[in-house]
Parts: structure tokens; C-alpha cells; sequence
């Protein structure tokens, strides 16, 4: 199964405990056999793309997101991250 999760907060390095929770149920779908696509908020610390304990993580710039309704961002993610192309495989 393919499975996206949309979330604010996110280990923005390995090692990091921010958001660690949902790291471990990511990586927890993923040795369930599923494949796991989190998209997070952006760190400048943090890469924009990658892997980590099998999950693949995208990271967001939430400046374009700061004055938007939570239905506006939603909106607003689709349309810049084009998800359907992104959980396509």
C-alpha cells in the first residue's frame, strides 16, 4: 500500500527528535511492507529530499504557507507538490 502522510513536524536530520513519533510510525508502515511518503516542513538545516529508515521524506518551505487558511494550504500542497504524481510509482 502506498500511504502519505502531511505533517508539521518531522526529525529534520537523522538523529533529531522533533516529530519523532511520527517518524517511528512511518518507519513502522514500512516494515509492515507499505511504502511511505511523508511531506514536512522545511528546516534550513534540513535536506529537501530524502531517505530515511526506508521512508521517503519531501520538505515544504511553510513561508508560502504562514497566511493561508488550513484548507488554503492543503490546496496549496497538492498543487506544488502535485501528490498524485508523487504517490504514482
Amino acid at each position: 500500500m502506498k500511504i502519505c502522510i502531511l505533517t508539521t513536524a518531522y526529525p529534520r536530520w537523522r538523529g533529531d527528535t522533533r516529530g519523532i513519533f511520527v517518524h517511528d510510525f512511518a518507519r513502522k508502515l514500512v516494515e509492515a511492507g507499505n511504502k511511505v511518503l511523508v511531506i514536512a516542513m522545511h528546516n534550513p538545516n534540513a535536506l529537501i529530499k530524502e531517505e530515511i529508515d526506508g521512508v521517503n521524506v519531501i520538505s515544504f518551505n511553510e513561508k508560502n504557507l504562514n497566511t493561508r487558511s488550513d484548507f488554503s494550504k492543503l490546496k496549496y500542497l497538492i498543487k506544488y507538490f502535485k501528490i498524485k504524481d508523487l504517490v504514482k510509482d
